[in-house]
Protein backbone atom coordinates (compact mmCIF):
# COMPACT_ATOMS: atom_id res chain seq x y z
CA UNK A 1 0.00 0.00 0.00
CA UNK A 2 1.39 3.38 -0.71
CA UNK A 3 1.37 6.59 1.87
CA UNK A 4 2.09 9.70 0.32
CA UNK A 5 4.52 8.51 -2.45
CA UNK A 6 6.67 6.06 0.28
CA UNK A 7 5.72 2.47 1.27
CA UNK A 8 4.76 2.16 4.78
CA UNK A 9 7.81 -0.01 5.75
CA UNK A 10 10.10 2.77 4.29
CA UNK A 11 12.24 4.63 7.04
CA UNK A 12 10.26 8.32 7.51
CA UNK A 13 11.57 10.58 9.73
CA UNK A 14 10.15 13.77 11.06
CA UNK A 15 12.32 17.11 12.40
CA UNK A 16 11.46 19.51 14.33
CA UNK A 17 13.64 22.79 14.65
CA UNK A 18 13.31 25.17 16.17
CA UNK A 19 13.76 28.54 14.86
CA UNK A 20 15.79 31.30 16.23
CA UNK A 21 16.59 29.39 19.14
CA UNK A 22 18.01 32.44 21.58
CA UNK A 23 14.41 34.64 20.86
CA UNK A 24 12.30 31.57 21.22
CA UNK A 25 13.68 30.49 24.71
CA UNK A 26 13.20 34.60 25.97
CA UNK A 27 9.72 35.08 24.02
CA UNK A 28 8.46 31.70 25.78
CA UNK A 29 8.95 33.04 29.30
CA UNK A 30 8.45 36.59 28.47
CA UNK A 31 5.24 36.86 25.93
CA UNK A 32 5.74 40.72 25.98
CA UNK A 33 9.10 41.15 24.95
CA UNK A 34 7.56 40.56 21.29
CA UNK A 35 6.35 43.83 21.79
CA UNK A 36 9.67 45.46 22.39
CA UNK A 37 12.34 46.88 20.69
CA UNK A 38 14.71 44.05 22.45
CA UNK A 39 17.78 42.24 21.56
CA UNK A 40 19.71 39.40 23.28
CA UNK A 41 23.52 39.51 23.39
CA UNK A 42 26.24 36.60 24.05
CA UNK A 43 27.30 38.15 27.12
CA UNK A 44 27.88 41.57 28.80
CA UNK A 45 31.31 41.77 28.25
CA UNK A 46 32.28 44.75 26.20
CA UNK A 47 32.53 42.51 22.76
CA UNK A 48 29.14 40.87 23.03
CA UNK A 49 27.28 40.96 20.20
CA UNK A 50 23.46 40.48 19.03
CA UNK A 51 22.21 36.77 19.00
CA UNK A 52 18.65 37.25 18.46
CA UNK A 53 16.38 40.59 18.15
CA UNK A 54 12.80 41.67 17.84
CA UNK A 55 11.18 42.47 14.57
CA UNK A 56 10.72 46.20 15.84
CA UNK A 57 14.36 45.62 16.68
CA UNK A 58 14.81 44.34 13.06
CA UNK A 59 12.68 47.09 11.44
CA UNK A 60 15.33 49.52 13.34
CA UNK A 61 18.39 48.07 11.76
CA UNK A 62 19.82 46.02 14.46
CA UNK A 63 21.15 42.48 12.76
CA UNK A 64 22.40 39.27 14.31
CA UNK A 65 26.04 39.10 14.58
CA UNK A 66 26.65 43.05 15.16
CA UNK A 67 28.21 44.26 18.40
CA UNK A 68 25.90 45.62 20.94
CA UNK A 69 27.29 48.91 21.10
CA UNK A 70 27.08 48.86 17.49
CA UNK A 71 23.19 47.94 17.62
CA UNK A 72 22.27 50.43 20.37
CA UNK A 73 24.13 53.58 17.97
CA UNK A 74 21.56 51.91 15.48
CA UNK A 75 18.69 51.79 17.45
CA UNK A 76 19.04 53.88 20.61
CA UNK A 77 15.77 52.78 22.19
CA UNK A 78 17.35 49.19 21.88
CA UNK A 79 16.75 46.96 25.28
CA UNK A 80 19.28 44.61 25.28
CA UNK A 81 19.03 41.28 27.43
CA UNK A 82 21.92 38.72 28.35
CA UNK A 83 20.96 35.21 26.93
CA UNK A 84 20.11 32.77 29.68
CA UNK A 85 21.25 29.26 29.57
CA UNK A 86 18.84 27.91 32.05
CA UNK A 87 16.08 29.31 29.87
CA UNK A 88 17.92 27.61 26.32
CA UNK A 89 17.68 24.39 28.42
CA UNK A 90 14.23 24.65 29.51
CA UNK A 91 13.49 25.67 25.72
CA UNK A 92 15.07 22.45 24.59
CA UNK A 93 13.00 20.03 27.42
CA UNK A 94 9.32 21.56 26.33
CA UNK A 95 10.32 20.83 22.28
CA UNK A 96 11.26 16.95 23.53
CA UNK A 97 8.01 16.91 25.50
CA UNK A 98 5.75 18.38 22.64
CA UNK A 99 7.94 15.08 20.29
CA UNK A 100 6.83 12.65 22.89
CA UNK A 101 3.27 13.91 23.05
CA UNK A 102 3.34 12.42 19.28
CA UNK A 103 5.87 9.90 18.73
CA UNK A 104 6.92 6.77 21.04
CA UNK A 105 10.01 6.85 19.47
CA UNK A 106 12.01 10.33 19.61
CA UNK A 107 15.94 11.33 18.98
CA UNK A 108 16.85 14.67 20.91
CA UNK A 109 19.75 16.78 18.73
CA UNK A 110 20.05 20.06 21.05
CA UNK A 111 17.80 22.70 19.16
CA UNK A 112 16.30 19.72 16.99
CA UNK A 113 14.60 16.43 17.67
CA UNK A 114 13.71 13.73 15.25
CA UNK A 115 10.50 11.59 15.34
CA UNK A 116 10.09 8.00 14.05
CA UNK A 117 7.04 8.93 11.17
CA UNK A 118 6.23 5.99 10.06
CA UNK A 119 2.46 5.06 9.94
CA UNK A 120 1.39 8.61 11.35
CA UNK A 121 -1.99 8.57 9.25
CA UNK A 122 -3.23 5.63 11.77
CA UNK A 123 -3.89 8.95 13.43
CA UNK A 124 -3.73 11.91 11.14
CA UNK A 125 -4.92 12.34 7.64
CA UNK A 126 -1.75 12.63 5.93
CA UNK A 127 2.17 13.23 7.24
CA UNK A 128 1.52 17.16 6.43
CA UNK A 129 -1.53 17.08 8.87
CA UNK A 130 1.20 15.20 11.12
CA UNK A 131 3.64 17.74 10.93
CA UNK A 132 0.85 20.65 11.47
CA UNK A 133 -0.12 18.72 14.38
CA UNK A 134 3.43 18.17 15.75
CA UNK A 135 4.24 22.55 14.79
CA UNK A 136 0.66 23.38 17.04
CA UNK A 137 2.62 21.35 19.86
CA UNK A 138 5.14 22.96 20.12
CA UNK A 139 3.29 26.57 19.27
CA UNK A 140 1.55 25.39 22.96
CA UNK A 141 4.79 25.60 24.94
CA UNK A 142 6.04 28.61 23.42
CA UNK A 143 7.97 27.06 20.45
CA UNK A 144 7.93 27.87 16.43
CA UNK A 145 9.61 25.05 14.47
CA UNK A 146 10.22 24.37 11.11
CA UNK A 147 9.00 20.75 10.41
CA UNK A 148 10.12 18.53 7.84
CA UNK A 149 9.27 15.10 6.95
CA UNK A 150 11.62 12.91 4.67
CA UNK A 151 12.85 9.17 4.11
CA UNK A 152 16.08 9.46 6.38
CA UNK A 153 17.31 11.65 9.25
CA UNK A 154 19.58 13.82 7.37
CA UNK A 155 17.18 14.80 4.71
CA UNK A 156 14.81 15.95 6.97
CA UNK A 157 17.55 17.89 9.18
CA UNK A 158 18.44 19.35 5.65
CA UNK A 159 14.70 20.63 5.39
CA UNK A 160 14.29 22.38 8.40
CA UNK A 161 16.53 25.53 9.18
CA UNK A 162 16.94 27.42 12.26
CA UNK A 163 16.98 30.82 10.64
CA UNK A 164 16.11 34.25 12.09
CA UNK A 165 12.41 34.62 13.71
CA UNK A 166 12.12 37.80 12.07
CA UNK A 167 11.97 36.83 8.48
CA UNK A 168 9.74 33.59 9.00
CA UNK A 169 7.25 34.91 11.69
CA UNK A 170 4.49 34.98 9.44
CA UNK A 171 5.62 32.27 7.20
CA UNK A 172 3.03 29.76 8.39
CA UNK A 173 2.98 27.76 5.22
CA UNK A 174 6.93 27.53 5.22
CA UNK A 175 6.72 26.38 9.06
CA UNK A 176 6.17 22.28 7.38
CA UNK A 177 7.59 20.32 4.46
CA UNK A 178 6.84 17.05 3.45
CA UNK A 179 9.55 15.50 0.94
CA UNK A 180 7.24 12.46 -0.32
CA UNK A 181 9.90 10.60 -2.65
CA UNK A 182 13.55 11.11 -3.37
CA UNK A 183 13.04 13.11 -6.28
CA UNK A 184 10.66 15.86 -4.86
CA UNK A 185 13.45 15.51 -1.56
CA UNK A 186 15.87 16.73 -4.62
CA UNK A 187 13.58 19.44 -5.76
CA UNK A 188 12.78 21.18 -1.85
CA UNK A 189 16.85 20.83 -1.45
CA UNK A 190 17.97 22.25 -4.64
CA UNK A 191 18.01 25.92 -3.73
CA UNK A 192 19.35 25.52 -0.67
CA UNK A 193 22.88 26.14 0.66
CA UNK A 194 25.24 23.27 1.04
CA UNK A 195 25.83 24.20 3.99
CA UNK A 196 21.97 23.22 5.30
CA UNK A 197 23.08 19.84 4.43
CA UNK A 198 25.25 19.60 7.96
CA UNK A 199 28.27 18.41 5.93
CA UNK A 200 31.83 18.91 7.92
CA UNK A 201 32.98 22.71 7.59
CA UNK A 202 36.58 21.49 5.89
CA UNK A 203 33.89 19.95 3.13
CA UNK A 204 32.30 22.74 2.67
CA UNK A 205 35.23 24.78 2.05
CA UNK A 206 36.05 22.33 -0.39
CA UNK A 207 33.00 22.16 -2.07
CA UNK A 208 32.65 25.88 -2.17
CA UNK A 209 36.42 26.08 -3.75
CA UNK A 210 35.09 24.23 -6.81
CA UNK A 211 32.50 26.89 -7.15
CA UNK A 212 29.83 25.02 -5.89
CA UNK A 213 26.95 27.21 -3.46
CA UNK A 214 23.60 25.30 -3.94
CA UNK A 215 22.83 21.74 -2.95
CA UNK A 216 21.30 21.54 -7.41
CA UNK A 217 25.02 22.13 -7.87
CA UNK A 218 26.15 18.96 -5.95
CA UNK A 219 23.27 16.99 -7.31
CA UNK A 220 25.16 16.77 -10.35
CA UNK A 221 27.72 15.28 -10.05
CA UNK A 222 29.21 11.93 -10.13
CA UNK A 223 29.74 10.60 -6.77
CA UNK A 224 32.39 8.03 -7.62
CA UNK A 225 34.59 10.71 -9.45
CA UNK A 226 34.05 12.81 -6.24
CA UNK A 227 35.10 9.90 -4.12
CA UNK A 228 38.21 10.10 -5.55
CA UNK A 229 39.26 13.74 -5.39
CA UNK A 230 37.43 14.09 -1.76
CA UNK A 231 36.97 11.27 -0.33
CA UNK A 232 33.72 8.86 1.00
CA UNK A 233 32.02 11.45 2.34
CA UNK A 234 31.93 13.67 -0.52
CA UNK A 235 30.13 11.02 -2.20
CA UNK A 236 27.70 10.96 0.73
CA UNK A 237 27.14 14.38 0.62
CA UNK A 238 25.79 14.07 -3.44
CA UNK A 239 23.57 10.94 -2.45
CA UNK A 240 22.00 13.46 0.29
CA UNK A 241 21.88 16.17 -2.12
CA UNK A 242 19.96 14.09 -4.78
CA UNK A 243 17.60 12.79 -2.01
CA UNK A 244 18.81 9.31 -1.95
CA UNK A 245 19.04 9.46 2.50
CA UNK A 246 17.77 6.36 4.29
CA UNK A 247 19.15 7.04 7.51
CA UNK A 248 16.89 6.25 10.77
CA UNK A 249 16.80 8.02 13.66
CA UNK A 250 18.83 6.38 16.78
CA UNK A 251 16.08 6.50 19.51
CA UNK A 252 16.74 8.02 23.04
CA UNK A 253 14.48 9.14 25.75
CA UNK A 254 15.27 12.24 27.31
CA UNK A 255 15.72 12.85 31.17
CA UNK A 256 12.08 13.26 32.90
CA UNK A 257 12.93 16.37 34.99
CA UNK A 258 10.54 18.65 34.82
CA UNK A 259 12.43 22.08 35.73
CA UNK A 260 12.68 25.62 35.22
CA UNK A 261 15.30 27.92 36.10
CA UNK A 262 15.62 31.40 35.56
CA UNK A 263 18.57 33.50 36.68
CA UNK A 264 17.60 37.43 37.32
CA UNK A 265 19.05 40.90 36.29
CA UNK A 266 18.72 42.56 39.21
CA UNK A 267 18.50 41.34 42.84
CA UNK A 268 14.95 41.31 44.18
CA UNK A 269 14.18 41.40 48.24
CA UNK A 270 10.40 41.66 48.06
CA UNK A 271 8.06 38.90 47.96
CA UNK A 272 5.33 40.32 44.93
CA UNK A 273 8.17 41.24 42.80
CA UNK A 274 9.48 37.39 42.82
CA UNK A 275 5.84 36.09 43.00
CA UNK A 276 5.88 37.54 39.66
CA UNK A 277 8.66 36.17 38.18
CA UNK A 278 7.98 32.76 40.05
CA UNK A 279 4.33 32.76 37.83
CA UNK A 280 6.31 32.97 34.71
CA UNK A 281 8.12 29.84 35.62
CA UNK A 282 5.39 27.74 37.16
CA UNK A 283 3.64 28.21 34.09
CA UNK A 284 6.18 27.34 31.97
CA UNK A 285 6.54 23.65 33.65
CA UNK A 286 3.08 23.08 34.55
CA UNK A 287 2.45 23.59 30.58
CA UNK A 288 5.08 20.93 29.91
CA UNK A 289 3.35 18.72 32.18
CA UNK A 290 0.13 18.79 30.55
CA UNK A 291 1.98 18.30 27.56
CA UNK A 292 2.98 14.52 28.42
CA UNK A 293 -0.64 14.10 30.58
CA UNK A 294 0.83 14.33 33.65
CA UNK A 295 0.58 16.29 36.71
CA UNK A 296 2.34 16.63 40.23
CA UNK A 297 1.40 17.16 43.95
CA UNK A 298 5.14 18.16 45.07
CA UNK A 299 7.65 20.92 43.73
CA UNK A 300 10.48 21.76 45.58
CA UNK A 301 11.76 25.91 44.74
CA UNK A 302 15.07 26.86 45.36
CA UNK A 303 16.05 30.32 45.60
CA UNK A 304 20.15 31.34 44.87
CA UNK A 305 21.04 34.42 47.25
CA UNK A 306 22.57 37.37 46.27
CA UNK A 307 25.76 36.62 49.19
CA UNK A 308 25.91 33.08 48.17
CA UNK A 309 24.42 29.76 48.64
CA UNK A 310 20.38 28.93 48.03
CA UNK A 311 17.44 28.73 50.26
CA UNK A 312 14.59 25.97 49.20
CA UNK A 313 11.44 24.64 50.65
CA UNK A 314 8.95 22.37 49.09
CA UNK A 315 5.12 22.73 48.09
CA UNK A 316 3.22 19.90 48.62
CA UNK A 317 -0.57 19.72 47.43
CA UNK A 318 -2.99 17.55 48.88
CA UNK A 319 -3.93 15.75 45.59
CA UNK A 320 -2.07 16.32 41.77
CA UNK A 321 -3.25 19.45 39.86
CA UNK A 322 -1.77 21.37 37.28
CA UNK A 323 -3.19 24.71 38.42
CA UNK A 324 -0.60 27.46 38.11
CA UNK A 325 -3.12 29.65 40.00
CA UNK A 326 -3.08 27.09 43.27
CA UNK A 327 1.14 26.61 43.30
CA UNK A 328 1.31 30.20 43.48
CA UNK A 329 -1.11 31.16 45.83
CA UNK A 330 0.82 28.01 47.96
CA UNK A 331 4.23 29.42 47.32
CA UNK A 332 2.99 32.85 48.57
CA UNK A 333 1.91 31.52 52.05
CA UNK A 334 5.55 29.81 52.25
CA UNK A 335 6.80 32.71 51.43
CA UNK A 336 4.75 34.80 54.11
CA UNK A 337 5.62 32.00 56.58
CA UNK A 338 9.09 31.98 56.06
CA UNK A 339 10.68 34.55 53.50
CA UNK A 340 14.56 33.79 51.60
CA UNK A 341 17.23 35.46 54.40
CA UNK A 342 18.47 37.67 51.64
CA UNK A 343 17.76 39.08 48.22
CA UNK A 344 17.17 36.47 45.21
CA UNK A 345 19.25 36.54 42.27
CA UNK A 346 17.52 33.22 40.87
CA UNK A 347 15.07 30.47 40.83
CA UNK A 348 14.93 27.18 40.23
CA UNK A 349 11.15 24.95 40.63
CA UNK A 350 11.57 21.21 40.29
CA UNK A 351 8.25 19.44 39.89
CA UNK A 352 7.99 15.70 40.94
CA UNK A 353 5.60 13.91 38.02
CA UNK A 354 2.96 11.49 39.05
CA UNK A 355 -0.72 10.37 37.46
CA UNK A 356 -3.67 12.93 37.13
CA UNK A 357 -5.86 12.69 39.48
CA UNK A 358 -8.90 10.63 38.98
CA UNK A 359 -12.14 12.97 39.19
CA UNK A 360 -14.81 9.74 39.35
CA UNK A 361 -15.68 9.71 42.81
CA UNK A 362 -17.08 6.64 44.98
CA UNK A 363 -20.66 5.50 44.86
CA UNK A 364 -21.30 6.19 48.60
CA UNK A 365 -18.25 8.66 49.17
CA UNK A 366 -19.91 11.72 50.17
CA UNK A 367 -18.74 14.94 48.45
CA UNK A 368 -16.20 16.70 50.06
CA UNK A 369 -14.35 20.15 49.55
CA UNK A 370 -11.19 20.29 46.45
CA UNK A 371 -7.69 18.44 48.21
CA UNK A 372 -6.79 22.29 46.36
CA UNK A 373 -8.31 24.35 49.12
CA UNK A 374 -7.79 21.95 51.77
CA UNK A 375 -3.78 22.07 50.66
CA UNK A 376 -4.22 26.26 50.40
CA UNK A 377 -5.74 26.11 53.99
CA UNK A 378 -3.37 23.98 55.65
CA UNK A 379 -0.52 26.07 54.30
CA UNK A 380 -2.17 29.10 55.60
CA UNK A 381 -2.53 27.55 59.07
CA UNK A 382 1.06 26.65 59.31
CA UNK A 383 2.13 30.25 58.21
CA UNK A 384 0.41 31.40 61.19
CA UNK A 385 1.29 28.42 63.46
CA UNK A 386 5.07 28.06 62.56
CA UNK A 387 6.57 25.55 60.13
CA UNK A 388 6.10 21.91 61.23
CA UNK A 389 3.08 22.31 63.39
CA UNK A 390 0.39 21.31 61.01
CA UNK A 391 -0.56 17.68 59.82
CA UNK A 392 -2.15 14.24 61.05
CA UNK A 393 -1.08 13.37 63.90
CA UNK A 394 0.64 9.48 63.64
CA UNK A 395 2.74 7.22 66.53
CA UNK A 396 6.26 7.36 66.44
CA UNK A 397 8.31 4.79 65.81
CA UNK A 398 9.64 4.67 69.48
CA UNK A 399 8.48 3.74 73.44
CA UNK A 400 9.50 7.14 74.80
CA UNK A 401 6.35 8.25 77.06
CA UNK A 402 4.28 11.71 75.29
CA UNK A 403 6.07 11.39 71.71
CA UNK A 404 3.97 12.40 68.70
CA UNK A 405 4.64 13.21 65.10
CA UNK A 406 3.14 14.78 62.67
CA UNK A 407 2.17 13.36 59.00
CA UNK A 408 1.51 14.81 55.92
CA UNK A 409 -2.31 15.88 56.02
CA UNK A 410 -4.40 13.35 53.40
CA UNK A 411 -8.45 14.29 53.19
CA UNK A 412 -8.83 11.15 51.07
CA UNK A 413 -8.16 9.11 54.25
CA UNK A 414 -10.42 10.75 56.27
CA UNK A 415 -13.16 8.15 55.45
CA UNK A 416 -10.50 4.74 55.07
CA UNK A 417 -11.89 1.48 56.92
CA UNK A 418 -9.08 1.94 59.06
CA UNK A 419 -10.79 5.46 60.53
CA UNK A 420 -13.98 3.64 60.52
CA UNK A 421 -12.63 1.21 62.61
CA UNK A 422 -10.81 3.67 65.30
CA UNK A 423 -14.60 5.94 65.27
CA UNK A 424 -15.86 2.43 66.54
CA UNK A 425 -13.55 2.47 69.65
CA UNK A 426 -15.61 3.17 72.63
CA UNK A 427 -12.12 4.34 75.18
CA UNK A 428 -9.65 6.96 74.22
CA UNK A 429 -7.24 8.84 76.15
CA UNK A 430 -7.39 12.33 76.53
CA UNK A 431 -3.59 12.87 76.82
CA UNK A 432 -2.94 15.74 78.79
CA UNK A 433 -0.09 18.28 77.26
CA UNK A 434 2.11 18.95 79.30
CA UNK A 435 1.08 16.42 82.23
CA UNK A 436 -0.37 16.75 85.35
CA UNK A 437 2.05 17.26 88.30
CA UNK A 438 0.09 14.50 91.58
CA UNK A 439 1.09 13.67 94.33
CA UNK A 440 0.01 9.41 94.99
CA UNK A 441 -0.54 7.38 97.95
CA UNK A 442 1.24 4.07 96.73
CA UNK A 443 1.48 1.24 99.19
CA UNK A 444 2.09 -2.19 98.84
CA UNK A 445 2.58 -1.97 95.01
CA UNK A 446 -0.63 -0.13 94.56
CA UNK A 447 -1.75 3.49 94.26
CA UNK A 448 -4.48 4.18 97.00
CA UNK A 449 -5.33 7.79 96.66
CA UNK A 450 -4.48 10.69 93.98
CA UNK A 451 -4.61 14.45 93.95
CA UNK A 452 -3.70 16.29 91.14
CA UNK A 453 -5.55 19.60 89.35
CA UNK A 454 -9.11 18.72 88.56
CA UNK A 455 -9.33 15.24 90.77
CA UNK A 456 -8.66 14.28 93.66
CA UNK A 457 -9.71 10.57 95.59
CA UNK A 458 -9.51 7.45 96.64
CA UNK A 459 -8.21 4.66 94.14
CA UNK A 460 -11.20 1.89 93.99
CA UNK A 461 -9.65 -0.03 91.35
CA UNK A 462 -5.51 -0.20 89.60
CA UNK A 463 -3.84 -1.76 87.06
CA UNK A 464 -0.46 -1.87 86.35
CA UNK A 465 2.39 -0.96 86.40
CA UNK A 466 3.33 -1.23 82.92
CA UNK A 467 7.30 -0.39 82.45
CA UNK A 468 9.08 1.20 79.35
CA UNK A 469 12.53 2.11 79.12
CA UNK A 470 15.12 2.95 76.35
CA UNK A 471 17.22 5.20 74.71
CA UNK A 472 20.25 4.71 77.29
CA UNK A 473 22.86 5.83 74.66
CA UNK A 474 21.00 8.78 74.02
CA UNK A 475 18.65 10.36 75.73
CA UNK A 476 17.77 7.18 78.53
CA UNK A 477 13.98 6.95 80.13
CA UNK A 478 12.33 4.81 82.40
CA UNK A 479 8.70 4.89 83.15
CA UNK A 480 6.07 2.89 85.28
CA UNK A 481 2.55 3.59 84.54
CA UNK A 482 -1.35 2.26 85.60
CA UNK A 483 -4.69 2.84 85.02
CA UNK A 484 -6.43 4.00 88.31
CA UNK A 485 -10.31 4.50 88.72
CA UNK A 486 -11.18 6.78 91.22
CA UNK A 487 -14.44 7.20 93.45
CA UNK A 488 -16.43 9.55 91.25
CA UNK A 489 -15.94 6.49 88.29
CA UNK A 490 -13.29 9.05 86.80
CA UNK A 491 -10.17 6.61 84.88
CA UNK A 492 -6.87 8.19 84.86
CA UNK A 493 -3.11 7.31 83.93
CA UNK A 494 -0.73 7.87 86.49
CA UNK A 495 3.34 7.33 85.64
CA UNK A 496 5.86 7.47 87.54
CA UNK A 497 9.55 8.87 86.36
CA UNK A 498 11.94 6.52 87.67
CA UNK A 499 14.78 9.16 87.06
CA UNK A 500 13.21 12.30 88.36
CA UNK A 501 10.79 10.48 90.88
CA UNK A 502 8.31 12.63 90.05
CA UNK A 503 3.97 11.23 89.22
CA UNK A 504 2.12 12.88 87.07
CA UNK A 505 -1.44 12.04 85.86
CA UNK A 506 -0.57 11.69 81.64
CA UNK A 507 -4.44 11.31 80.68
CA UNK A 508 -8.07 10.63 81.05
CA UNK A 509 -10.01 7.88 79.69
CA UNK A 510 -13.00 9.30 78.05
Amino acid sequence: METNGARDDDTRVACAAVIDPAWCALARREPAAKEQCLAIASDDGARAFVLAMSESAARAGVRRGQRVHRAKAIAPSLLVRVEDPHARASARAALYDAAMSLAPAIEPDEDRVFLDARGVRARHESERGFAAALSRACAKMGLLVDVAIASGKRTARALTTNGPLVSRAHDDEGLVSVAEDDEDARAKLGPRSIAALGLAPSLVEQLEWMGLRRVADLAKLDPAELSQRLGDEAAQAVRLARGEDRSPILRKKPEDRFEERASFEWEIAESEPLLFLCKRLMASGLARLVCRSLSSREARVSFALRGGGSHERTITVGAPTRESAVWLRLLRASLEAAPPPDAVVGARVVWTPCAPRAMQLGLFDPPGPAPERWSLALARIEATVGEGRVGAACAPNTHRPGELSLAPFDPSAALSPASVELARIALVLHVFRPPKRAKVRYEHGSITALVTDGHAGRVVRCAGPYRRAGHWWSEPFAQDSWDVALEDQTLLRVAYDGRTGAWTVEGRYE
